[in-house]
């Protein structure tokens, strides 16, 4: 900060450091169902912006291009991933909204508080083997996305009650133990090229 108090065109400056998170690698990002679509765009990110403001500094609001119905709300700041998800299920504009989680980073890590992840029928896009979730996750429907890579061998672990991965572009072997093999082939078809017990034999 040797800069500051110096003049610069005849004009005293003050240099203040910028307030840099410590963990910047986690930036959530609410991804919000629910609120009235029937509003415009510029009416629904108010919205979102007032209902959102209280968990941290809003960086954006994006919608999907598929859907109106679907807002990214991408925020920072210390505690902003529990607020944000204290708002799930809370009111907006008279609608019971729905609220998830994942970060901006390239790890996708559902909240450990997180005991139910549906996200069908979003043309979502990341790739599966790069997402954590926690052990204690129950149910897991990312039917009709557009995700890729391959289920990862970690979530045998988990007391997954409900798991639907179908009409993605997965591949690979799924995962033998744990309930991954208690699903039914429809939990798995219609993807690129995953293989293995319920659906055909790897080559």
């Amino acid at each position: 900060m040797q800069l500051s108090g110096t003049d610069v065109g005849g004009w005293n400056v003050t240099v203040k450091p910028y307030p840099f998170l410590e963990d910047a690698d986690w930036d959530p990002v609410a991804i919000v169902q629910g609120y009235d679509t029937c509003l415009g765009k510029t009416d629904i990110k108010r919205m979102l912006f007032d209902h959102f403001s209280s968990c941290g500094q809003i960086k954006d609001i994006k919608f999907q291009r598929s859907s109106i119905g679907l807002a990214s709300v991408y925020l920072y700041g210390e505690g902003a991933e529990d607020k944000v998800l204290d708002l799930d299920g809370s009111y907006m504009g008279g609608c019971k909204i729905l609220v998830k989680l994942i970060p901006s980073s390239g790890i996708y890590t559902v909240h450990p508080r997180s005991r139910h992840l549906g996200w069908p029928r979003n043309m979502f896009q990341f790739d599966l083997s790069r997402v954590e979730i926690p052990k204690t996750l129950g149910i897991l429907d990312l039917n009709h996305n557009g995700i890729i890579g391959s289920i990862p061998v970690q979530w045998t672990g988990t007391p997954l009650q409900i798991f639907n991965v179908s009409y993605n572009r997965l591949c690979g072997c799924i995962p033998t133990g744990g309930k991954l093999q208690e699903f039914d082939s429809y939990s798995y078809f219609h993807n690129k090229c995953l293989c293995g017990a319920p659906l055909d034999r790897c080559k």
